[in-house]
């Protein structure tokens, strides 16, 4: 028996993609006011269009600083070989991924350091089973 309660919950059970697509399509604007910084320029290709948008500088803001390698412990610069410091992103998030034992979710773009915060927290829990400087594996 088809009743008015049953139809209303299949309707309730199915999406309709054409009634959530744009009328112009998959080109849709719908930002007018987009301002791009002075130093971005784009390159027509046949068939589309290349904005290109160089990335800002990674300077510290006020009362912000980078945290130095040689800050962390000894046996951790290994792992960093190559860099100086920390960016921003892997300095803000330290004491989250290094000196923290909590759940971590972090969300970036790509590029911005989220490979070295999971080498950080990686580093963490090979500090809670390193004695004498070495890590014992069997304690994991």
């Amino acid at each position: 028996a088809d009743t008015a309660a049953t139809k209303h919950k299949s309707d309730k059970d199915n999406l309709d993609l054409d009634r959530l697509a744009f009328k112009d399509g998959a080109r849709t604007m719908t930002n007018e006011d987009v301002n791009l910084p002075s130093t971005s320029w784009r390159v027509q290709k046949a068939g589309y269009e290349e904005v290109h948008v160089p990335a800002v500088r990674n300077v510290p803001g006020e009362g912000e600083r980078f945290v130095e390698i040689s800050e962390l412990p000894e046996w951790t610069h290994a792992a960093f070989a190559g860099m100086n410091k920390l960016n921003r992103l892997q300095s803000k998030m330290l004491p989250a991924a290094f000196e923290k034992s909590e759940n971590l979710l972090l969300c970036a773009p790509t590029g911005a350091g989220k490979t070295n915060v999971a080498c950080l927290t990686m580093l963490n829990i090979m500090g809670q089973y390193m004695h004498n400087g070495v890590v014992d594996a069997k304690a994991f």
